[in-house]
């Protein structure tokens, strides 16, 4: 999500997405990261697969390590991640 609505401040141009988007990331560091917790799996440690099937709750995921790196890389370095990307 943080990722979408840092693209989103980009491509409209509105500060509210990217605000949106920072929020998002800062919660996720603050709570999120395996150095709060005892998993050491991946980096965050508190995602979920499937809520409403209580199936995969509060366990890593790849694809959260991936989404979180990205997020943080749009922020802190975008000339290089577009280029990573081709974009």
């Amino acid at each position: 999500m943080a990722c979408g609505l840092l693209d989103l401040a980009v491509a409209s141009r509105h500060s509210r997405y990217r605000q949106a988007g920072l929020r998002i990331l800062d919660a996720i560091s603050s709570t999120c990261l395996t150095t709060h917790s005892t998993r050491a799996d991946a980096v965050l440690a508190r995602c979920t697969r499937n809520r409403p099937a209580e199936d995969g709750v509060e366990v890593s995921v790849p694809y959260g390590d991936y989404y979180l790196m990205e997020g943080l890389l749009r922020v802190l370095r975008p000339q290089q991640l577009a280029k990573a990307i081709g974009l």
